[in-house]
């Protein structure tokens, strides 16, 4: 199966990676970062600390790395997201938003 990784360069990330490619899965890589000259944002959903070592984690897997810069803001902070209709909207302006912009990209 085909999967996109959000790879925030920590450990975590990378484990995830592994644990797939040895199940036989096949990456695309992916990745949501910072402004440039931001080494870390307040966010609830990405890690970006590690954000340095991603080039070199993609070109050691040897995949393709898609990367676009977080735009929205950490506004949806409780247990659900959005709409519970489905094909209901998200929140405008919120973080997560800019994951679904870059998945559908892909």
């Amino acid at each position: 199966m085909k999967y996109v990784a959000l790879l925030s360069g920590g450990k975590d990330s990378c484990y995830n990676l592994s644990h797939c490619n040895a199940n036989g899965h096949q990456l695309v890589a992916a990745t949501l970062s910072p402004q440039s000259g931001k080494d870390e944002i307040d966010s609830y959903m990405y890690q970006t600390v590690g954000q340095d070592a991603i080039e070199f984690v993609a070109r050691a897997l040897e995949v393709p790395l898609y990367r676009q810069v977080i735009q929205g803001d950490a506004i949806e902070q409780n247990a659900e997201y959005g709409s519970r209709i489905a094909g209901g909207a998200g929140v405008l302006g919120d973080e997560t938003e800019d994951l679904h912009t870059h998945s559908t990209g892909l």
